[in-house]
């Protein structure tokens, strides 16, 4: 009998990366320039650190038994794939185009419709996306942002929120 396989583990706490992306032409096999376009936005370093991500949840299902049966099956039903609103930092007062207002200039104005594109375990911290690595790209549609804070509290930052729905989702796909 072979021996077990044992992966490290990997500690996921700073590694992520996430970009907005306005356009891209399949989501199962993104390109470097897609990810990193001037048009899309890496929003790593605004996207509050407790952002949940992408969620996937698989119905069970108990299908009925017949007279004869003293065992009762359970099969996986529909799964669903859910996103967690963002929040995103962001200077209210900031001109439209800086650093602080990006993120919103790019949400504001009804609904975002492209990628967020997610890289889990940075290998080279949070620059750019290159070829061979792997992400996940959710198609998703993002509602108008609503400009709020964290808390009322002394530690309340400004953000805004922007509700995510995903369409469609490729995982760990390679950016070509």
């Amino acid at each position: 009998m072979a021996a077990p396989v044992t992966p490290a583990k990997k500690l996921a706490n700073g590694k992520d990366t996430w970009w907005l992306v306005p356009a891209g032409a399949n989501p199962a096999a993104p390109t470097a320039a897609e990810v990193n376009s001037a048009t899309g936005l890496n929003i790593s370093g605004m996207l509050l650190q407790d952002y949940e991500g992408l969620t996937v949840s698989t119905d069970r299902v108990t299908l009925p038994a017949v007279m004869l049966e003293t065992v009762i099956t359970e099969i996986a039903g529909n799964t669903t794939v859910t996103a967690a609103d963002m929040q995103i930092t962001f200077d209210p007062q900031a001109a439209s185009g800086a650093d602080g207002k990006k993120a919103w200039d790019l949400l504001d104005g009804g609904t975002f419709s492209g990628w967020a594109v997610r890289r889990q375990d940075s290998p080279a911290g949070n620059g750019d996306a290159t070829a061979g690595e792997f992400v996940d790209v959710a198609v998703v549609d993002i509602d108008q942002p609503i400009p709020g804070r964290t808390t009322a509290g002394a530690d309340g930052i400004y953000i805004f929120t922007a509700p995510v729905s995903p369409i469609q989702v490729q995982w760990n796909v390679t950016v070509a």
